[in-house]
Formats: C-alpha cells, sequence, structure tokens
C-alpha cells in the first residue's frame, strides 16, 4: 500500500508538470516570434543594436547545398565585387609566406575569381553563421605548411566580426590557436606533414632533405586531437618531395627506404586505426582534405615553354590535370576512407585547385623563413614557389566549401519543427515520472551512510566515494571571529606536506629545494594554527567545485608565482591523466582543468601597475620604470576573472639591499616626491 506522504509528493508534482508545459509551449512562441525580423517585439520596442549584429546566424535550407549538387565541379568566374572576402591589411594575423602583395607582387587579379559549382551554387560565406555553428566547439586543421594557409585563410575569413578585446591567438607549438571569446569557439592549426609521426614534427625546425617517418607511430599527436569537435585533415607535399622514403614500421630502430605509396598507405591505415578508435561519431565531425596541386612546370599547360607558375596571371581555361597531383595517392585515401567503420567527409579539392596556376606565391614568399632577396626574385626558375598559395586566395574557396559542409550538418536552436501540443504532453509526463523517480532516489541516497539502502544493496560506487567531499558543509567554513592570521606554527609530520616534489610535475626548478639539494625537509612539516579556531582541512575536490566553470589568477611578481605554483600542486594530483593542462603563454601561465571548465591561472605584474619589468622572462630589478597611471593593457587580461589575487611588495623594496630608497616613475603627481 502507498503511503500518504508518497502520495502527496506525486500530486504535488503534477502542478509543476502543467506550469511545464505552458512555459515550454509560451516560450515556444514567443522564440519562433522572435526569429521573425518583423517579430510584433522588434515592431515594438525596436530592434537592439546587439540583435542586429546577430541577425545573419540562423542557418536556413537556402543555405544549404542540395545533395545532388557537386561542388568540386565547375568553374572560376571573375568577380571583383564581392572578392576578396577580406584583405591582407584588415588580417593581422596571416604570415609573410602569404601575404603576396606585401611582399611585392605588382597585380591581385589572383584575389578576384569565384568558384562556381556547376548546377548550383555555394552558399555565401556568412562568419557569424559559422561561428554559430562553432560556439562552445574547437576547429583544428592539421598538416603542413599548405594546411596552415587554409587555417589562415579560416580565421581572416571570420575574425574581422570579432570586436577587440574578444579575439586572442597563441602560438603554442607545435600548434596556433584562435580564439573568439564571446563564442568560447576556437579555430586551431596543429603542425604534422605526415599525419603520423616523424623526426619533421618540429614546428620550426624541420627540413623536407631529410625525411624519416614512423609509420605506425601516431598517439603523441593523437593526444591533441582527442575531443576535438571538427577535425580537418591534409598531408601531401612532404610525402613527394623524393619517390622513396625513409621510415620505420615495427622497430623504431629498423630503418628502411619505403616507396612513397607504400609508406602513404601504411601511414594512413595508421591514421584510420587511430579514428576508429579515439573518434565519437556522435559528437565529433572528420574531414580530410584531398591533395593541394603543384604548378612547377608550365609546360604542362603550355606546350613548348619551358617556366612555372611565375608570372601567372589568370586560371587555366578547360580541362587539366598537372603532373604534380597522383592520382595513386588519391586512390589510396579514397580506398581507406572506404573502409573506415565512421564517416570521414572527403574534400576533393585538386581538380579545382589545378586550374590556379596563377594564385601560388611564387617569387613573393619565404624560403627558409625569410623573404627572397631581390637578386633570388629576378632568378624565378630556381626560386618561385609554385607550392603554397597567396592569401587571399584559393584557399580562402576551400574553406568556402568546408563551411558548406559544416551547414549541411547544423541545426539552430529556434528552427526545428515546430512541437505539437500532444507531443508537449507526453514531454511533461515524462518528466513528471523521471522527477518523481530521481526524488524518492535522491532521498534514498541522501540519508545517513548507514541507513542508505541502495548503497547497502548495491555497495558504494566508486566515482562517488571520489566526489562525496565536494559538498560544502557549515564545519568547513571558519567563524567570522576567527583571526586566522594569529596564531603559531606548529610541528605536525603526520598530515604535512600535503603534496610532494615529485608528485607534481609543475613546480619550477626556483621552488624545488629538495631536487636542487636541500639536506633537510623539516621546513615541509609545520602546519598554522590559528588562536582558538581550526582552518578547514584542504580538500582539492570541494576547491574544484567552488572553482568550476571559473578562473582562479593570481596576479603579482614571483612570489605570486609561487602562490599560484603551490594552488596547482595543491589541486592537480585529483585530477586524471588527459583531464588536466598546463600552458605558458607569457605574461600568463594556465593550469586547467577539463572537466570542471575551470582554471587556475598566473599573470606576471611585478608592481601591478605597468613597467619596463613586464616582460615574463626578460626583466632586471636592476633597471626599474614604473608607470604609475597605467594598467589598462593589462587589466585587458583580467577583465571577467571571477577570482583576483594580487600582491606586489618585493621588486619595490630593493632599495632595502641596495640602499637607494628610489623609484625611477612617469607621470607622478605633482604633489608627491620622487622617492
Amino acid at each position: 500500500m502507498t503511503q500518504p506522504w508518497l502520495d502527496r509528493r506525486i500530486q504535488s508534482l503534477f502542478p509543476v508538470a502543467l506550469v511545464s508545459v505552458l512555459i515550454v509551449g509560451t516560450t515556444r512562441l514567443f522564440l519562433d516570434n522572435l526569429k521573425s525580423y518583423d517579430s510584433k517585439i522588434f515592431q515594438f520596442y525596436g530592434e537592439p543594436e546587439h540583435y542586429k549584429q546577430r541577425r545573419p546566424v540562423f542557418v536556413s535550407p537556402k543555405d544549404r547545398f542540395e545533395e545532388s549538387c557537386n561542388v568540386f565541379e565547375g568553374k572560376w568566374i571573375w568577380d571583383n565585387v564581392t572578392y576578396p572576402l577580406y584583405s591582407e591589411e584588415s588580417c593581422p594575423y596571416l604570415v609573410k609566406q602569404t601575404t603576396c602583395q606585401r611582399n611585392g607582387r605588382p597585380d591581385s587579379f589572383y584575389q578576384n575569381w569565384r568558384w562556381q559549382p556547376d548546377g548550383c551554387k555555394l552558399p555565401r560565406f556568412d562568419p557569424l553563421k559559422l561561428l554559430d555553428i562553432l560556439r562552445g566547439k574547437r576547429l583544428m586543421f592539421i598538416g603542413d605548411s599548405v594546411q596552415r594557409g587554409q587555417f589562415e585563410s579560416m580565421v581572416c575569413m571570420v575574425q574581422s566580426v570579432i570586436p577587440e578585446g574578444k579575439k586572442s591567438f597563441h602560438r603554442i607549438p607545435p600548434m596556433k590557436i584562435f580564439k573568439a571569446e564571446e563564442y568560447n569557439a576556437s579555430i586551431e592549426y596543429y603542425w604534422a606533414p605526415f599525419i603520423v609521426e616523424s623526426i619533421s614534427d618540429h614546428a620550426t625546425n624541420h627540413t623536407v632533405l631529410k625525411r624519416l617517418v614512423d609509420l605506425d607511430s601516431i598517439a603523441k599527436h593523437g593526444k591533441s586531437w582527442q575531443g576535438v569537435d571538427v577535425l580537418v585533415f591534409e598531408s601531401y607535399v612532404w610525402w613527394m618531395y623524393k619517390p622513396t622514403i625513409n621510415a620505420t614500421y615495427g622497430s623504431a630502430d629498423d630503418i628502411k627506404e619505403y616507396n612513397v605509396t607504400t609508406a602513404y598507405r601504411l601511414a594512413f591505415e595508421t591514421w584510420a586505426n587511430w579514428l576508429e578508435s579515439s573518434i565519437n561519431p556522435l559528437t565529433q565531425k572528420v574531414y580530410f582534405m584531398s591533395m593541394s596541386p603543384t604548378h612547377l612546370w608550365s609546360w604542362e599547360w603550355k606546350p613548348g615553354s619551358n617556366e612555372n607558375c611565375f608570372n601567372e596571371s589568370y586560371p587555366i581555361q578547360g580541362s587539366y590535370w598537372g603532373t604534380g597531383s597522383s592520382l595513386t595517392i588519391m586512390k589510396i585515401v579514397q580506398d581507406i576512407l572506404q573502409e573506415l567503420k565512421i564517416d570521414v567527409t572527403f574534400v576533393n579539392i585538386t581538380q579545382l585547385s589545378e586550374y590556379r596556376k596563377d594564385a601560388h606565391t611564387s617569387v613573393y614568399g619565404e624560403r627558409k623563413g625569410k623573404l627572397l632577396t631581390k637578386k633570388q626574385r629576378s632568378d624565378p626558375k630556381n626560386f618561385a614557389d609554385c607550392i603554397h598559395w597567396c592569401l587571399p586566395g584559393v584557399p580562402d574557396t576551400w574553406n568556402e566549401i568546408l563551411y558548406a559542409h559544416l551547414l549541411q550538418n547544423h541545426r539552430n536552436l529556434l528552427m526545428r519543427r515546430r512541437t505539437t501540443v500532444q507531443s508537449l504532453i507526453t514531454v511533461a509526463t515524462a518528466l513528471l515520472l523521471i522527477v518523481g523517480t530521481a526524488r524518492l532516489l535522491l532521498d534514498n541516497f541522501t540519508l545517513k551512510s548507514n541507513d542508505r539502502q541502495n548503497f547497502q544493496f548495491y555497495s558504494e560506487p566508486e566515482v562517488y566515494r571520489q566526489r562525496r567531499p565536494v559538498f560544502a558543509s557549515s564545519k568547513d567554513q571558519i567563524g567570522e571571529s576567527c583571526n586566522v592570521s594569529g596564531g603559531k606554527w606548529i610541528w605536525d609530520n603526520k598530515t604535512y606536506p600535503v603534496y610532494t616534489e615529485e608528485s607534481c610535475p609543475y613546480l619550477s626548478n626556483q621552488t624545488s629545494c629538495q631536487r636542487n639539494g636541500r639536506p633537510d625537509s623539516f621546513y615541509q612539516k609545520w602546519r598554522w594554527q590559528p588562536d582558538g579556531c581550526n582552518l578547514p582541512w584542504f580538500d582539492p575536490l570541494k576547491l574544484l567545485d567552488i572553482l568550476s566553470g571559473k578562473r582562479l589568477m593570481f596576479i603579482g611578481d614571483s612570489i605570486q608565482r609561487g602562490q599560484f605554483e603551490s594552488m596547482v600542486c595543491m589541486v592537480q594530483s585529483v585530477i586524471p591523466e588527459g583531464k588536466k593542462s598546463f600552458q605558458t603563454i607569457p605574461p600568463m601561465e594556465i593550469f586547467k582543468a577539463e572537466e570542471y571548465n575551470a582554471s587556475i591561472e598566473f599573470y606576471w605584474a611585478l608592481f601591478i601597475v605597468e613597467s619596463i619589468s613586464n616582460h615574463a622572462t626578460n626583466h632586471t630589478v636592476l633597471k626599474r620604470l614604473v608607470y604609475l597611471d597605467s594598467i589598462t593593457n593589462q587589466g585587458k587580461s583580467w577583465q571577467g576573472v571571477d577570482m583576483l589575487v594580487f600582491e606586489s611588495y618585493a621588486w619595490w623594496m630593493y632599495w632595502l639591499s641596495a640602499g637607494t630608497p628610489h623609484v625611477l616613475v612617469q607621470n607622478c603627481p605633482s604633489h608627491y616626491e620622487l622617492k
């Protein structure tokens, strides 16, 4: 027989379910109305300025191309009205290798050609729509320098619509990361010229002349790709330098010379195995870009000539396929993709790019990290680069096609099918049952440990044991009358230290005294005991729960950096490997707890205000010049941080040891004495 209290509880849930139905239905009508630019709400109140900016983010059916449309077959048409999509001057993220205009190229015709598929149209690129698709996600380009060009192209295509202060760009070799803060979205690049591992994996110190590839090794790279929402792979040019390549397969010591096509197949079988074991097809999408063609020999499109892509100003007309594009490699890729157990979209940009002999960097790029000299430019036969592409240029079209594919699978929250009243009632009924059942379970789980029937029967789950301490109770808090600063140090070699140097890989050499030879460790075993009260015992899981979805930032000098390192060491041991990360992005150091979406950060600002000593590593206390009324540049990095912990003292007091109680300042108010 049902207990009366249970009947009352279930009955009390019916009004909640009814209200839920009304709220869901009303909200749906409101949002459907809000979708329309003719909304009565906007007619009455006027359309907000913020909404005017964001209006284009709704993806409609006309934004998608028909499934019967082959976007890879078509022609290049002249369009100097809507192209280029951006300019070199408008995008600060382009590298010298791609800025042909800035490097002296006299014509800009290559920027004004638009790809027109036969029988259909590519959707017009809309950066706000792409950012909406990428909201809360990561898009990563993986490959060689050609792929890096596509990454830079994509960044330039979106960055102009993001306000200053809401976007950032970081170089963390082998990666480059562009972030759109308001969208919590990132566009990233990862240097991996062979996809699998090789001796050329250093982002800057590499050469195609010495190639040694580990055909069955991909795990190191794969760690950086795990969990990325959209992965775009490419690998071709580095394989094709010679018809053979040195490689290992099985044993790292067994170096053999392989035919390139054989090595390529083995490497991409390794890649395919990684995809099948690591990718979640429900949450991640994978794309593979086909080979980017080269235009090294003009006799292929202009019989009888003996030049290359230099001084070419127009696309090739008519049917064309150059010898630089290997049909054998293309077939290997297609075979492997067909055998895969997960979907990988093959983006076949080779044929459309074959026509663009005019769009390479030629003599207006870099070689070995430096722009060509005047003498080298005068010798295009030996120095013209007919592999890489100018930007703006052909890679923009690759990204337009990638964008079109992303649109195909995107569903707007506000554009899903209208929900009928009947389906809402069904959902509400299900919610009623779920809420009632969940409430009963929670009531049972929150009983005292010796009365919990479910745990007595099934035994307490391991994950529950680990997470039980995250609920902060009143005994975890100190009384308001407690002065934690007044007290004494007491010897405690049972519970202190709370971590060891060996257990924390994030300690700097400056603070790891045991590792540096200190013979005793007594200093680690004293605990601070306030007078008349106790400090709560430090629980890293409780702290992580407090910091969930938040940023904690320590700001100051090297003393404050020590406190930052201490805090990181005190929490990191409870976070599983692969769920935490540490990055140094001067003047910041950032520790992240991925599962909690939390970060503990340090910002080097030794005087708090700005000074000539603000470089994170290149600074000296011997030369101090402080700008007493300047803090804006640093303040930009502190805005929006949930918890800020400031400290500044030691660098001001250098005179105590130097005997000179003065510091140089700028813009000091006249009524203050400069001392």
